[in-house]
């Protein structure tokens, strides 16, 4: 069978099988390893999103480790998904907004009968531990993430809109 692009990547880049994992709300944590994130990535119809990722230019030459973190990121939403469907869609939705940066991105979450506004801001730049934060509307105390911290203090939010 003809190997996919985003399979020729790993098998070229000699990846290894590494183990992605997520803390769910329910202080269990779940894993999906990189072979299983690249079948899901062709089970679920994603490789042309991958493989537009993977072709730039700062990928042909990266570290193992910024390789890899293209496929924790997939691997974390496959995570996501198989927790709560609805969810992933808006932290999805969220993140492919926030990533674009090219309007501010807001995050309405119930939270005890009112409902609190966050800006999310992202900086791109592989140096920083945490290039995500929550700036909150109300009192402008602002929360730094990385990524997986942000997706599981999100899991933990009852998100009400992405605007």
């Amino acid at each position: 069978m003809k190997q996919t692009f985003v399979e020729k990547f790993v098998a070229n880049k000699g990846l290894p099988n590494e183990e992605f994992s997520l803390k769910m709300p329910d202080n269990t944590t779940e894993s999906i390893d990189l072979k299983t994130t690249v079948d899901r990535i062709q089970k679920e119809g994603l490789n042309t999103e991958v493989k537009k990722v993977l072709k730039k230019g700062a990928f042909r030459n990266a570290s193992d480790e910024i390789c890899l973190r293209v496929f924790e990121g997939a691997a974390q939403r496959f995570l996501i998904k198989d927790f709560n469907n609805e969810l992933a869609d808006k932290i999805i939705q969220l993140l492919e907004k926030v990533h674009t940066r090219k309007n501010t991105v807001y995050l309405a979450v119930a939270n005890e009968n009112r409902l609190e506004e966050f800006e999310v801001k992202f900086k791109n730049n592989d140096q920083l531990l945490s290039p995500y934060s929550l700036i909150s509307q109300e009192t402008q105390n602002s929360l730094m993430f990385t990524k997986r911290e942000l997706l599981e203090y999100l899991m933990t939010k009852d998100i009400r809109e992405v605007l």
